[in-house]
């Protein structure tokens, strides 16, 4: 069953709500393999849920189990049976835990769709996936997005080339792919939605970095916080949380505040090479060019240069680009998908810095499941980026494991008996590195990285 453009306002509100569903399957997993944040990770279920959605098709597929609505369905079932059993294990904790933050969880859920909204209706301004000179890669992304879904194994075929399979890192397609393979919603509409849906995963990613950063402070009597601070909903972590958020996927760089300083100067300078001008020249020019433009004298650009400068600021035009700019440009590249999954890696090794590289409740209770469970997670999330987009990958496998090294040597302290310093101190070194590599190696066993290479 396909859910046809003349129902594209369905569409949009399944996919959202599928969306949501999917993190409230992830949250039982993910509140209990990342303790070390204030919120238990909860504005980034969500993108949890699809990824592990995904990691299980896709590893099935992998193996030559067929790509079909049948084994994303049976894989989702296991996903809704796995969230039954940690409920049930967790039910005191969680419960009270719902009880305590239900006002916070709505919060999010506005933000997300807020979030969501905004970016939906940008893309209603212009939904066209090609264009004789604005198109950018699209039809390349469209061609992968349709061999991910039309495949019935992985890897993909290649839309470009008869008989191959892509070598390119896909993988980003398949996890926006399989809840569109599920849902039965037409490529060119579900294009669309994926990208304010995963506008909506990078605030959400961006809100619970700098919410859970500002939990995580030691309060300073300089700063005179009030003793209710962490019982306020809308006190200064949620307006940290906003903050990151905006200043991740809202604001940019200062590349527009410098275009249109040097279109002042180039108005004034008479069509003399401002670059070669010294300092007190190009004050000057620019002073007069503003004088200039106030008079209706207009600004020497192209219409898409006011969107384009930004993205090659740096002389020698090297790629500048930033999120809002990306998602504007509407190409769901493999670098776009993997925004939010490089904040969730943050999020990942702030919790492992904050909870001092330990997990389970703060009673003691489930350390051993909640170890492997937060080291699963950060072995799917970080290796996620492998397949993605490769270049993250080794950023933040890298910071994950000085995150752990840091954070097993200075929290770990070994019983001393009648043990030498040096003895001690050895013992730290060895768990850190057997820790830190943990992610890393995992994401070898958990992704069969020879697929997409």
């Amino acid at each position: 069953m396909c859910i046809r453009d003349s129902s594209q306002p369905v569409a949009v509100i399944v996919f959202y709500l599928f969306v949501l569903v999917m993190g409230l399957i992830a949250y039982p997993l993910v509140r209990l393999a990342m303790p070390g944040l204030a919120d238990r990770g909860y504005p980034i279920s969500k993108l949890a849920g699809l990824l592990l959605l995904a990691l299980v098709v896709w590893l099935l597929g992998s193996f030559g189990v067929p790509f079909t609505k049948v084994t994303i369905l049976l894989v989702l079932l296991g996903l809704i049976l796995l969230a039954i059993t940690l409920i049930i294990i967790q039910r005191k904790t969680l419960w009270q835990e719902i009880k305590d933050n239900w006002r916070y969880y709505l919060v999010i859920e506005a933000l997300a769709l807020i979030a969501f909204i905004a970016f939906l209706l940008i893309r209603l301004g212009n939904p066209d996936l090609w264009h004789p000179y604005k198109g950018g890669e699209k039809p390349m992304d469209f061609s992968y997005l349709n061999a991910v879904l039309k495949s019935t194994t992985f890897p993909p075929y290649d839309p470009w080339f008869a008989g191959g399979y892509i070598n390119y890192y896909y993988y980003g397609f398949v996890i926006i792919g399989v809840p569109i393979k599920l849902l039965g919603i037409i490529p060119a509409t579900a294009y669309n939605i994926i990208l304010p849906i995963w506008y909506s995963l990078l605030i959400l990613g961006g809100f619970s970095v700098g919410w859970n950063l500002f939990k995580g402070i030691p309060r300073s009597r300089a700063l005179n916080w009030g003793k209710d601070e962490k019982q306020r909903l809308f006190g200064l972590a949620f307006w940290a949380g906003l903050f990151t958020a905006i200043g991740l996927a809202v604001l940019g760089n200062l590349g527009t505040v410098r275009l249109i300083l040097d279109g002042f100067q180039r108005l004034a300078s008479g069509g003399l090479a401002i670059d070669e001008a010294g300092l007190i020249q190009k004050i000057t020019w620019a002073f007069q060019g503003f004088k200039l433009f106030l008079q209706g004298t207009p600004m020497p650009f192209y219409p898409g240069d006011w969107y384009w400068y930004p993205s090659r600021v740096i002389p020698g035009e090297p790629i500048t680009e930033f999120p809002f700019f990306t998602f504007i440009y509407g190409d769901p590249h493999a670098h776009l998908i993997a925004f939010p999954i490089t904040v969730f890696a943050i999020s990942w090794s702030l919790s492992v810095v904050l909870r001092k590289a330990q997990w389970g409740e703060a009673d003691g209770h489930l350390k051993w499941l909640g170890t492997a469970a937060g080291f699963f997670l950060g072995a799917m999330v970080i290796g996620a980026l492998r397949p993605t987009n490769t270049w993250d990958f080794y950023t933040y496998s890298v910071l994950a494991a000085l995150v752990i090294l840091y954070s097993v040597i200075r929290n770990f302290h070994p019983k001393r008996k009648n043990k030498t310093v040096a003895i001690l101190w050895m013992k730290k070194i060895i768990l850190a590195i057997l820790a830190a590599s943990g992610p890393v190696s995992y994401t070898h066993l958990t992704l069969p990285t020879k697929r997409i290479v």
